[in-house]
């Protein structure tokens, strides 16, 4: 579960204002991009999305989930490439549909 200055955040774009729940199995992941250093992408537990996230988790949109986070978290990373960011969140986001355990629940 993330959480920012003003409490609770969605896991997939850091919104304010989670609404949902998604119940998940723990998981860890390395990841190489291109030759550099490894990055690890884990979690544990759940995952809190906010309604815009939810919408796409729900008519399973994977590009339209992928872009929505791309377009909240590269203001707050202005100097991470475009598509080093795109693959880090393909990934978390492949790494959340294998690991969801259910349907999700209100959160709040």
């Amino acid at each position: 579960m993330a959480s920012g200055n003003d409490g609770p955040a969605c896991d997939f774009c850091m919104g304010h204002y989670p609404r949902w729940e998604y119940p998940c199995d723990d998981h860890h992941q390395v990841v190489v991009l291109g030759g550099d250093l490894p990055t690890s992408v884990e979690s544990e537990g759940s995952w809190l999305a906010c309604e815009p996230c939810a919408e796409q988790i729900e008519g399973g949109n994977v590009d339209g989930l992928m872009l929505h986070t791309l377009h909240h978290l590269l203001p707050r990373h202005p100097g991470l490439p475009r598509k080093v960011a795109a693959t880090l969140v393909i990934d978390a986001q492949d790494l959340f549909r294998h690991h969801r355990q259910g349907d999700r629940v209100a959160w709040g």
